[in-house]
């Protein structure tokens, strides 16, 4: 059987009933945002807007905010003729009337906001959760703002989850450990997850004293589950959500765990959680659920791969993601699967939703396999969805009216992402089956199905701080990468080194003057402590004379004159030598840095990191100067570097 040719035909009537079940007001949203499309101008507009109409709390500023933007951009041509006066209008009238003028924008764009958002107000939250209720659906509430900055804010969050679970008509919530923890270090592996795993008890202990009361008076478990906004939270997240709900007062919790399939290394660990499961449902524990989805924050991970010289942690290319997702879906719908941890099917593509009721009808797992979208996006799809599978869940982010910064960068994210040229809500609207949309679209979903079965896995980073590279010639500048905490191999070797580090007894450190050490001691001692244990001797280092001082002047001059006649190439190839020492010896360095100096490891690796840029850019800059004819290069002189206690 052909599930993925089954499932084409399966897609084109799904469609056919979309559209046949689309309201006139959504309509009218989706010829908007197709028009928009061709549109740039119109969309950096309507992206700006929202980015900054809410920034100011004086209507005046935002009126003068709104004008700057209409004269910049111009008027959007895909709104409505009436919607165009209207800006015409607030042009003219704003600056004489900017309460009245900038309170309709502010309200306009709210109105549209709280299609897609929730607002967190508990009266109007109830109103929509008992709608949303009565028709079926259950609602994931996530509260936006997933990265915050202290722990009053992390406790005041933990607060808040509780109050939502104590809620009676709340059947679900989202979680990220970024939200719930203000310190996520990964060096301290241990104390992080012994932190996260009791903030995780106090929610599902109040998840399971608290059952969901359906419209007709039974009830139901509700449902955990456990996000992540990072590649770089992966496998502190499902290391935490293992440790967990193994231990015996969790093992009937009802909780979820969340996959991106744009990571290679999400099918590895789908397995690894199914294994985990079965062991669990074996001991007379609860099945769990997985979300699975394509992953949000691409433009996030490109940044920080790139600023940080680590290879990118999803894969390079769309189709890539597409294939790896049916590959989950594929194995997690397998009875043996979907029995232990049950599957949620994340997605708008109408092609991958009817790839997962197809798959899950041939292997007879529709019990164990629902479907989950985002509340407010192709509502007919929903309703679509909810009528042929009758297991919806929606994904429904919210935000406190004084928080609506955070419900600004998701709108931005989503149109951002929603009108990609690959993304196929971009395409949603002009998917009649048979038209030229449709025909591209469905030899992008069988490509995927057929790609599935061979595409690679496993983690793409690959940075390992036990290997010592050669000595490389000069070549074009490049920043030296910062170490990749997120890998654990790397964690060890650091963790061994500073252990080393924190043991290290006193020992007598010499002067060393002109490349040769001096034993003489007869000036004395000085005692190096470590700042975070001052009554731990570090080391102790001979003392200098009168006549040392004299003695390494002496050789600073002589230095400074056989430095300056050497030839350039000669002097860079050095100071290319001494970044590759500095290199090999980075663990070292921060070993000495959180020993003598009471640096982090972290802070300790970046600063290894900017001293050999340093050492490598001025290799690179000392042939570029030489060839300046008018230009003459020669030693400053003897300078005394006294580096401060911040910046060994």
């Amino acid at each position: 059987m052909d599930l993925g040719r089954e499932a084409t035909s399966l897609t084109a009537s799904l469609a056919n009933l979309a559209l046949a079940d689309t309201e006139r007001s959504e309509r009218a949203i989706q010829e908007q945002i197709a028009r928009m499309m061709d549109d740039p101008r119109g969309k950096a507009f309507t992206t700006a807007l929202t980015d900054q109409a809410f920034r100011s709390r004086s209507p005046s500023r935002t009126g003068d905010q709104i004008r700057h933007l209409l004269e910049h951009y111009g008027t959007p041509a895909y709104m409505t003729p009436f919607e165009r006066g209207l800006f015409k209008l607030f042009e003219l009238v704003s600056p004489w009337m900017p309460r009245l003028t900038s309170g309709a924008v502010m309200a306009r764009i709210r109105a549209e906001m709280n299609r897609v958002v929730l607002p967190a107000n508990d009266q109007a939250l109830s109103r929509r959760l008992d709608r949303r209720n009565a028709e079926g659906v259950t609602v994931n509430l996530n509260h936006l703002g997933e990265e915050i900055l202290g722990e009053e804010e992390a406790r005041a969050r933990l607060a808040t989850y509780v109050h939502d679970l104590t809620r009676p008509n709340v059947r679900c919530v989202s979680v990220k450990v970024s939200s719930i923890a203000s310190q996520l270090n990964l060096l301290a592996w241990e104390d992080t997850l012994s932190n996260l795993s009791e903030r995780m008890r106090t929610l599902y202990r109040t998840a399971m004293a608290h059952p969901h009361v359906r419209p007709d008076g039974t009830s139901l478990s509700k449902l955990v589950y456990l996000d992540m906004e990072e590649y770089r939270d992966l496998e502190l997240t499902v290391s935490l959500f293992e440790r967990v709900l193994s231990e015996a007062e969790f093992e009937g919790c009802s909780a979820g765990i969340v996959l991106q399939a744009y990571l290679p290394d999400a099918h590895p660990i789908q397995r690894r959680l199914v294994s985990w499961a079965k062991e669990r449902v074996e001991r007379g524990g609860a099945p769990i659920r997985m979300r699975i989805v394509k992953g949000a924050n691409l433009a996030m991970e490109q940044f920080e791969a790139a600023h940080r010289d680590w290879q990118q942690a999803p894969y390079d290319s769309k189709a890539e993601v597409d294939a790896n997702y049916k590959r989950m879906l594929v194995y997690g719908c397998r009875p043996e699967h979907a029995s232990v941890v049950n599957l949620g099917i994340a997605s708008h593509n109408l092609f991958d939703l009817a790839y997962g009721m197809v798959v899950r009808a041939a292997l007879g797992t529709e019990q164990h396999v629902g479907f989950e979208l985002l509340e407010g996006m192709a509502e007919a799809t929903r309703r679509v969805v909810l009528a042929v599978s009758d297991d919806v869940l929606v994904y429904a982010p919210m935000v406190e009216d004084d928080q609506l910064e955070s419900a600004i960068a998701y709108l931005v994210r989503r149109l951002d992402e929603n009108t990609g040229p690959e993304n196929f809500l971009r395409h949603a609207f002009d998917l009649i089956p048979g038209s030229p949309v449709w025909t591209d679209q469905e030899r992008r979903f069988l490509d995927a199905v057929r790609q599935s079965s061979s595409l690679y896995e496993g983690p793409r980073r690959d940075q390992d701080r036990r290997e010592l590279s050669p000595l490389s010639p000069l070549v074009p500048f490049k920043n030296a990468a910062d170490t990749d905490w997120s890998l654990p191999h790397n964690r060890a070797w650091i963790l061994e080194i500073a252990g080393r580090w924190r043991g290290w007894g006193p020992e007598i450190v010499p002067l060393q003057i002109g490349g040769e050490f001096i034993a003489d001691t007869a000036s004395g001692l000085g005692m190096g402590h470590d700042p975070s244990r001052p009554d731990h001797r570090l080391y102790e280092y001979a003392l200098a004379d009168e006549a040392h001082i004299d003695q390494a002047l002496d050789a600073a001059v002589v230095a400074a004159a056989r430095w300056g006649a050497q030839p350039s190439a000669e002097r860079a190839q050095i100071l290319n030598q001494v970044a590759h020492a500095l290199s090999h010896q980075r663990g070292e360095l921060m070993g000495a840095m959180i020993g003598d100096a009471g640096k982090t490891l972290a802070e300790g690796d970046v600063e290894v990191s900017e001293a050999i840029d340093f050492a490598t850019y001025y290799a690179h800059s000392l042939t570029p100067f030489e060839a300046l004819t008018d230009l003459e290069l020669k030693p400053r002189g003897v300078i005394l570097v006294a580096p401060p206690w911040n910046f060994p």
